[in-house]
């Protein structure tokens, strides 16, 4: 299992690092700017995105020790680059320690202060498996004014209904105007897993999505119902109003 979160700060030009704030989450615990690891003390995923980004670092206690893990490459721009750059550590998670702050940090190069984004995938340091079954792929649409650089909260409209039964998300593709990343919120899910797993986002259709968020590479992301379709958090930079995409689902 593994979980999203978001941070987010205009920082000023230079070299120096200086630390980006978690977007408050509801799930993970604050600590300071940063978050605690709380049940998820492994690292999956990491990267950031900033018109004028030049560098990113992660930073943990348990990391100290070995000195602190940079990032790079990074994405430069108000999106994800295509192929976008990020740190997976999907196949072999980082271990870490239980609750422990986590923070990241950013330098840009721009004549002034800049907003950087950072994104940060925590997990339990295991794949969930799912049925060997066909991975089959349902489009979704909607339609909800989103808050800019906060988590949206927005209901998906399948395309198409379910079979009464179980099924198991695998994968996501996400896209909106400026939209950056985006995580499910389970709905009555049977197996009461709390953590929201998700994606990056891109803004157009010829952009690539991250091939471990795809197909089954990251595993199972959740389960859930045809009467308990998970809502979605989507963080975007601005208040989007057309929001779409696909999810790859498993029946049971």
């Amino acid at each position: 299992m593994f979980h999203l979160s978001a941070f987010q700060s205009s920082i000023a030009n230079g070299s120096v690092l200086i630390q980006i704030a978690e977007i408050p989450d509801a799930i993970l615990p604050a600590s300071g700017s940063g978050l605690l690891s709380a049940g998820l003390s492994h690292l999956h995923a990491i990267g950031f995105v900033g018109a004028t980004l030049v560098r990113g670092q992660f930073q943990a206690p348990s990391l100290r020790d070995y000195g602190n893990m940079d990032i790079e490459p990074v994405n430069i721009g108000t999106a994800w680059e295509s192929p976008p750059r990020l740190r997976d550590f999907s196949q072999r998670p980082v271990p870490l320690a239980m609750s422990e702050e986590w923070d990241l940090f950013a330098a840009n190069s721009g004549a002034g202060a800049v907003v950087e984004n950072g994104f940060l995938w925590s997990s339990n340091g295991v794949l969930d498996p799912f049925p060997a079954k066909k991975i089959v792929q349902i489009r979704w649409t909607a339609a909800v004014t989103l808050t800019a650089n906060a988590w949206s909260l927005i209901q998906l409209t399948l395309a198409q209904p379910l079979y009464p039964g179980m099924y198991a998300i695998v994968g996501s593709h996400m896209k909106s105007a400026t939209a950056l990343a985006h995580r499910f919120v389970p709905a009555g899910n049977p197996t009461g897993q709390s953590w929201r797993p998700g994606g990056i986002s891109i803004q157009a259709g010829d952009s690539l999505d991250h091939p471990g968020q795809r197909q089954g590479l990251w595993g199972k992301w959740l389960d859930f119902t045809n009467v308990t379709v998970p809502q979605m958090e989507v963080f975007a930079t601005a208040a989007d109003t057309s929001e779409e995409g696909i999810i790859d689902i498993v029946p049971y």
